[in-house]
């Protein structure tokens, strides 16, 4: 099987990147991560300065997820993060709409993806669980994927809200293609079925869900823990040490 390089979204290490900024970044390198995906937060540091730090430490930069609000506002400070950070890859979702007034939330995403583009940049829709709910007999997520095209339509896909909500992640790869540009990777207990744990303690299938990934062209397979109940930092070297004796990540 082809391999992933290893990535994490660092919003896994949220309450240990405040505390100490630089120190978790070279502690992810160290523990064999090779790219982040940012979210929300820079150490408080401008976009030249962070891509500094970053070259100095020695860990790319596989994305950005961030609000629509910030995508969208006409500072452009997201963009710059994602230029001055070496990728081109913006992440974002709208799945408060899925229970209030999905259409809108589909056109927000849409505007978005479109501003998105005119900065030569794409935009990625990360799925939850809610946007496996049906209207008319298609999940929100494929009215989404059919009314967005497959142009701005391009997914970060979430594995594990997938089949928390009852679905076959690699079955729904499948269904969107090629328009898996990145997959998260995360594992359910597999009493409550409901909980996230550590990559490869669950009942998911991982090799699996890598394997489809890859046939749909995904970039980036990158860990995302939300919740732990264990400390940040030995909730990530968990996930990447499966991943490794796994075979899946170089």
């Amino acid at each position: 099987m082809k391999k992933f390089k290893a990535a994490i979204q660092l919003y896994t290490v949220r309450e240990t990147l405040a505390r100490d900024f630089a120190g978790t970044l070279r502690a992810l390198r160290d523990m064999g991560y090779e790219a982040v995906e940012w979210a929300y937060y820079y150490g408080g540091l401008e976009p030249g300065a962070l891509s500094g730090l970053m070259r100095e430490i020695g860990l790319e930069t596989c994305g950005i997820y961030e609000d629509l609000p910030v995508i969208t506002d006409p500072s452009g400070r997201a963009a710059a993060y994602a230029r001055a950070l070496g990728t081109k890859d913006l992440t974002s979702d709208c799945c408060s709409f899925v229970r209030t007034d999905w259409t809108a939330g589909v056109g927000k995403f849409i505007e978005a993806a479109k501003h998105v583009r005119s900065q030569g940049l794409r935009l990625l829709y990360h799925n939850h669980a809610e946007e496996f709910e049906k209207f008319g007999g298609k999940t929100a997520l494929q009215i989404l994927a059919d009314s967005a095209g497959p142009e701005l339509g391009l997914f970060e896909f979430d594995a594990g809200f997938a089949a928390q909500s009852g679905c076959d992640p690699a079955a729904v790869i499948w269904q969107l293609g090629g328009r898996v540009a990145k997959i998260h990777l995360r594992d359910l207990d597999r009493e409550s079925r409901k909980d996230f744990v550590e990559i490869g303690s669950g009942l998911l299938d991982i090799p699996g869900i890598c394997a489809a990934a890859h046939e749909a062209g995904a970039a980036w397979a990158v860990v995302e823990q939300c919740r732990s109940r264990t400390s940040e930092l030995d909730s990530a070297r968990k996930s990447v040490d499966y991943l490794k004796r796994a075979g899946l990540v170089s």
